[in-house]
């Protein structure tokens, strides 16, 4: 004679079920090495398009990319030079007195005075490779106010590669 109840049975669960959570890791980890392969390919690709841009771009005074740009309603330019081994900011027509740059790229984050040697905000403490590009923002500020602010590429000295555009 069977018995039955009305109890609920609790039922381990099998093997197929863990098999779905191993895919689940696999496909994710598998995604994750595709991910990091695709970028790893597409890094020199991006390298020759800066370095494109950089040949393209009008170049100032001290071998800076040259920016048009408008602060408080007067049209500037601004060139991220290159004196050295560091990053200044010219500005043309240069501010008012008092004023400070802040920029901020992979390099850290610096606080530019005017400098009148250079007629320019800095050079940035910081050390960098005028070679590569960097991506800055920067920030001008007078009397503890925001009156400007632009993200630019500050482009390095790109090798001649032996043909004109």
């Amino acid at each position: 004679m069977d018995h039955y109840s009305d109890e609920p049975v609790l039922v381990k669960p099998t093997s197929i079920s863990k098999w779905g959570l191993r895919q689940w890791i696999l496909t994710g980890i598998g995604t994750l090495v595709l991910l990091i392969a695709a970028a790893f390919i597409a890094t020199p690709f991006y390298q020759k398009h800066l370095d494109h841009k950089a040949h393209e771009v009008k170049r100032g005074e001290m071998w800076g990319a040259i920016y048009d740009t408008e602060i408080e309603g007067v049209v500037s330019t601004i060139e991220l030079a290159w004196p050295g081994q560091k990053l200044a900011v010219i500005v043309r027509p240069s501010p008012i007195a008092g004023a400070v740059m802040q920029i901020d790229g992979s390099f850290g984050s610096e606080r530019l005075t005017w400098d009148a040697q250079h007629s320019a905000f800095g050079p940035t403490q910081a050390t960098l490779n005028p070679l590569d590009h960097y991506k800055v923002k920067l920030t001008l500020r007078r009397d503890g106010r925001e009156v400007w602010s632009g993200k630019f590429w500050a482009y390095g000295a790109v090798q001649n590669s032996g043909h004109g555009h």
